[in-house]
């Protein structure tokens, strides 16, 4: 399809429209993502016109582009909204705003999920019960399908979390972590982190030493393996007490002293300093790592 021109294009989309599916537009977004990996912007611009097409040809296109605009109008929504606080009166004004629209209604649940409480619901039907004839009947439905989206919700959650648990469990079992957890690197997401810090707390409070000290040493492997370098080396910097021994581990590390560290620091310094409730010890700290980096990084640049 991509060497095809538009118009033909449209004629395969319209005869194959029956096999385009959500799996397929998921398919085709890995492909672009390869491709952008790859820097081919001709063949980045073809795809992305496929996509375009397919968006606007397909039913199912439609579907998913209404849902991304949605999903885009209810996120600016709720950032309105939270300016001054997001109550949950004001979170149940935008669902009622929203009653024509199941997938603004959907957007808002998948999001705002938590708030959709005990407390949420009693101001539905307290206003329910102050409505009258086809806004009565709109919120009454309003209701329901809000019910269903959540109960979708929290068996999906259950879902997610159940399948991080067995990784976890699979992951403590191995007779090497650090291995163990690399051979599941993709599963390890935010579920399989709660569930961690879940059962490390369970494991606490049932003094199981063993299993508590195992998921201890789990989350520090992850935490090693997720730090980028430089904040690793950044880290290292700061925890230096004199100029000396900061020079000292610049000199051992000279590969790690790049304009990219510079800059990392720099920010750091900017963003510390602003903050009023930062120790003025550790504005210090910073500001003197900083401004060892950067004369350390200048004296590179004249030597070379």
């Amino acid at each position: 399809m991509s060497t095809t021109t538009a118009e033909s294009r449209t004629e395969i989309i319209h005869q194959e429209e029956a096999l385009i599916d959500e799996q397929f537009f998921g398919l085709l977004a890995q492909v672009i993502q390869a491709t952008v990996s790859q820097g081919d912007k001709a063949a980045l611009q073809q795809f992305a016109d496929i996509q375009n097409e397919l968006l606007t040809l397909t039913d199912i296109g439609k579907k998913i582009k209404t849902q991304a605009e949605e999903q885009q109008a209810a996120i600016q929504a709720l950032q309105d909204a939270s300016k001054d606080g997001l109550t949950r009166e004001k979170l149940l004004d935008l669902f009622i705003d929203a009653v024509d629209s199941d997938a603004r209604i959907n957007a808002y649940a998948s999001m705002v999920h938590t708030g959709l409480d005990y407390e949420f619901y009693s101001l539905l039907t307290s206003r329910i019960d102050a409505a009258e004839g086809e806004e009565r009947t709109k919120l009454e439905a309003m209701r329901e399908k809000l019910l269903n989206v959540t109960r979708k919700i929290d068996e999906m959650l259950q879902k997610q979390m159940q399948q991080a648990k067995k990784v976890l469990d699979n992951i403590l079992s191995a007779p090497e972590l650090e291995k163990a957890i690399v051979q599941n690197a993709a599963a390890i997401d935010e579920f399989f982190l709660d569930v961690m810090q879940s059962e490390l707390q369970k494991a606490r409070q049932a003094g199981d030493l063993e299993r508590s000290g195992k998921l201890s040493q789990l989350a520090e492997i992850i935490q090693k393996l997720s730090t980028p370098p430089e904040m690793e080396f950044i880290e290292q910097l700061l925890s230096m007490q004199s100029e000396e021994e900061r020079i000292q581990l610049l000199e051992t590390n000279k590969d790690m002293v790049t304009p990219e560290l510079v800059q990392i620091i720099g920010t750091f310094a900017a963003q510390s300093d602003a903050d009023e409730n930062q120790p003025e010890e550790v504005k210090q700290q910073i500001q003197d790592t900083f401004s060892t980096v950067m004369r350390y990084s200048m004296k590179n640049q004249i030597v070379k």
